[in-house]
């Protein structure tokens, strides 16, 4: 592995096991990250950072609104993990 590769728990999981991101109090950012880190490599675009933590919502199964300005910070994250990643891998 080269020091700025990413080992992501998505890149450890086979295709056909769930992945798991944790939950919404305690999200798995790494695992997150891989999920966009694909998602980009497949050529998924998203509009801005509003539409990515829009879907890191859906995968934690939705955000309570007393811990929101907290967990953004976690969904945050976890899309430059897999902006990064992605860019080093190309």
């Amino acid at each position: 592995m080269m020091p700025n590769d990413v080992n992501t728990a998505a890149e450890q999981t086979s295709s056909s096991e769930e992945i798991h991101y944790s939950s919404v109090e305690v999200p798995d950012t790494v695992a997150l990250g891989g999920d966009f880190k694909e998602q980009l490599e497949s050529g998924r675009q998203y509009g801005d950072i509003r539409e990515a933590r829009k879907e890191a919502d859906s995968l934690l199964g939705g955000m309570p609104a007393e811990r929101k300005s907290t967990i953004v910070k976690d969904m945050d994250k976890s899309v430059k993990i897999g902006v990064t990643a992605a860019t080093c891998a190309s």
